[in-house]
């Protein structure tokens, strides 16, 4: 299911499930999912229509970590290592290994 938004507020927040920016799940759970919220900003849930509730990263949680290894992989980026990067986006290596398999696909196309 889809999140729902009320365009009359200036953030985004699911009508159905009351979850709001920089706390949206893959998918709209369906019901309200506020005691979930905190834990899905802290990147430690997600909700994913055919899986249900599952500790991977959201989609704003994956676009956090392609910046920030985009940055790594271009040397712009503060940390020393790819493994510090994870350690500060609370990062699994499958995690990493998925969103660098992406950024190798944008770079062989920009």
């Amino acid at each position: 299911m889809k999140h729902t938004f009320n365009e009359a507020y200036e953030i985004g927040i699911c009508d159905v499930c009351g979850l709001v920016e920089g706390s949206l799940t893959t998918d709209c759970p369906g019901e309200p999912s506020y005691k979930q919220a905190d834990e899905v900003y802290e990147r430690k849930l997600d909700y994913r229509s055919e899986e249900g509730w599952v500790s991977k990263f959201s989609p704003h949680r994956q676009r956090v970590l392609y910046t920030a290894a985009w940055d790594y992989h271009n040397n712009r980026s503060p940390y020393g290592s790819k493994e510090e990067l994870m350690i500060h986006l609370g990062a699994t290596k499958e995690e990493y290994n998925t969103v660098k398999k992406q950024i190798l696909k944008d770079r062989h196309f920009t």
